[in-house]
């Protein structure tokens, strides 16, 4: 899946189930794809309480199912 835009992330975000996934109630996206600018990375703060093993589950998520 090519994400384009932060629009199609908060919804691959949605149809993944990311925030059931790690227990959180919101993610936030800072940096260039937050400012609707070409991107090489996608920049994400989670300030809740999770597992490194969550963090590291999740990122090898993002990296199968997304391409950057």
């Amino acid at each position: 899946m090519e994400i384009k835009n932060f629009d199609e992330l908060q919804s691959y975000f949605r149809k993944a189930d990311v925030f059931g996934l790690l227990g959180v109630n919101s993610i936030g996206v800072f940096g260039s794809l937050a400012r609707n600018e070409k991107f090489k990375d996608i920049d994400l703060l989670i300030e809740d309480n999770v597992s490194l093993d969550s963090l590291i589950s999740f990122q090898n998520k993002l990296r199968n199912d997304i391409d950057i």
